[in-house]
């Protein structure tokens, strides 16, 4: 990017300036330090597993970042959300979100920052850093790729990396993610939505196999490389005579627990499965991981060992790695939690007699796992309500925190990639894992929740 274009061009800023090489430091017009009040609401009283309450206003539409990323401050007294000016029709690249700071003690929220950057499941990317100081996000310079962006939540501050983020290594500012717009291509609502919301208007890469696109890394002193190439991670596939011809593209991507590793969905689509079937095609997804530096590159899954699984998480351990697997080949969507290392070895099946769903991760305990369900699935209520599912892997045994309406009226009849209504209850542990937040929509609009177990969890 030049400092030409840069000016006058983000969401949030008026006016840029170079502060170091690959960096640019500009004007936060949105930044805000009055804060709005506002009462929590306990959800359910009485019928929930711990307290549950409803920690989002009732002036909009509102989401945590994901299933695997903690949206409370390193204090654990901020929540970080992203608040959607609509809920309910396909997302169009230059319609703003904003990114909120709620204060769980005084119970008050405040936007911190406007991005352009934002879809239905990932939100705006919202991230924190060490410490409360600072908060990640992301941004888009008009026709150019999306960045990522630190927040200075003591002045204002706003600094844009010269790459995009989807993960962040906080104690070295740096932060990885593959291009935010060609997310969208195997799935819509997670990466930089497309102009007008029109499909074939969406950004494509330059070639099926690629040295120059992958998982780029950008840090604060101004570098950007590609730690991990389309055609490095493909190379490893076990099944490259299939992917012959195809294009690749890096999905989630995330560093372990002490940022040793990284861990990306690779999916690909073929030429046939144009742009006019777009959403219609098969994504045959792998599992690849890697060092951080984008050596020692593995097959963690195979696409024929993924087959109906999904949404793969990282151990807090950082050793492992939590996945819906159907780990009896004979019944390919008898789905269970699973545990590997890795390189795919070790392939372990966590209580054994509860099927797997939703977006699962596990407990610093290495005991419970904390997952949802889509409406689809068996375990969801007929009245559109989804489980939020804490599972005791030692005793076999599944509670429920408690059940929340997230249908919208869908049905998930409507593509599920390109479903504009798709919401997700996206359950997240607390930093202590004593809590868990998560996304619902009981009044039919989007809120966000967090349940209290610690009163449970003394119990063990």
């Amino acid at each position: 990017m030049n400092r030409r274009d840069f000016i006058g061009r983000t969401s949030a800023g008026i006016l840029g300036v170079v502060a170091m090489q690959g960096c640019w430091s500009f004007s936060n017009i949105h930044f805000s330090e009055e804060s709005n009040p506002y009462e929590f609401k306990i959800y359910r009283p009485g019928k929930t597993l711990g307290n549950v309450y409803k920690v989002t206003p009732d002036d909009g539409f509102y989401s945590n970042t994901y299933y695997t990323v903690n949206p409370w401050s390193p204090s654990g007294r901020y929540l970080a959300l992203t608040k959607f000016p609509y809920q309910d029709k396909v997302t169009v690249l230059g319609d703003v979100a904003e990114v909120c700071i709620i204060d769980l003690k005084k119970q008050t929220i405040k936007t911190v920052y406007k991005t352009k950057v934002w879809g239905y499941q990932m939100g705006a990317y919202v991230t924190w850093g060490e410490t409360d100081k600072y908060l990640y996000t992301n941004d888009v310079l008009n026709e150019e790729h999306a960045v990522g962006i630190q927040i200075d939540l003591e002045t204002g501050k706003t600094i844009g990396f010269d790459g995009p983020m989807y993960d962040i290594n906080a104690s070295k500012e740096t932060v990885i993610g593959p291009y935010l717009e060609y997310m969208n291509i195997t799935q819509y609502s997670y990466g930089t939505p497309a102009k007008d919301g029109k499909k074939e208007n969406i950004l494509w890469p330059p070639q099926q196999v690629s040295n120059t696109d992958g998982i780029w890394k950008s840090s604060m002193n101004g570098t950007k490389e590609i730690v991990l190439s389309t055609s490095k991670a493909s190379a490893v596939l076990s099944d490259r005579d299939y992917f012959k011809g195809g294009y690749f593209y890096f999905f989630s991507s995330r560093y372990n627990a002490d940022c040793t590793k990284i861990m990306s969905v690779l999916r690909c689509t073929f030429p046939e499965e144009s742009r006019i079937n777009l959403g219609k095609e098969k994504r045959n997804a792998s599992l690849v991981t890697c060092d951080a530096d984008g050596n020692n590159v593995k097959e963690a899954v195979s696409k024929d060992v993924w087959g109906n699984g999904h949404h793969p998480s990282w151990h807090p351990d950082g050793e492992h790695i939590i996945m819906n697997l159907a780990p009896n080949p004979e019944k390919p969507k008898d789905l269970r939690f699973c545990k590997f290392k890795p390189d795919g070895s070790e392939m372990k099946t966590l209580a054994p007699s509860i099927k797997g769903s939703g977006h699962p991760t596990m407990r610093n305990d290495n005991r419970f796992l904390i997952s949802d369900a889509y409406p689809f699935e068996k375990m969801a209520l007929e009245n559109g309500e989804v489980p939020i599912r804490l599972i005791d892997t030692v005793q076999d045994k599944e509670y429920t925190v408690c059940t929340i309406f997230t249908d919208l009226g869908q049905a998930y009849k409507m593509s599920r990639y390109w479903g504009a209504s798709k919401l997700d209850a996206h359950p997240v542990w607390s930093g202590d894992y004593n809590k868990v937040c998560f996304n619902g929509a009981p009044d039919g609009n989007r809120q966000v929740f967090i349940a209290d177990l610690t009163n449970f969890f003394s119990k063990f």
